[in-house]
């Protein structure tokens, strides 16, 4: 019994473990994506709209930023749920075994 909750938490952890990844994966990518249209659009751009690319490239730095701690926030809640989730666990084994 120990055993197979044992092992089901570990399971739950790995869970958690590859969402974030995912999740870190897809941040990525919407980032890699956001460059890539800014550098498009600044070959379209001529050169007196210089100014509208810097406001672009600030833009997109900016939302960059942003995802970056959006992510992070969004980590350090599920580590915390996941950390909660394993006590309240441990202590109800602990409970049916007494």
């Amino acid at each position: 019994m120990m055993m197979m909750m044992m092992m089901m938490m570990m399971m739950m952890m790995m869970m958690m473990l590859m969402m974030m990844m995912m999740m870190m994966m897809m941040m990525m990518m919407m980032v890699v994506v956001v460059v890539f249209v800014v550098v498009v659009m600044m070959m379209r751009m001529k050169i007196r709209k210089k100014i509208i690319i810097i406001n672009i490239i600030i833009i997109t730095i900016i939302i960059i930023i942003i995802t970056i701690i959006i992510t992070i926030i969004i980590i350090t809640i599920i580590i915390i749920i996941t950390i909660i989730i394993i006590v309240i666990i441990i202590i109800i084994i602990i409970i049916t075994i007494i």
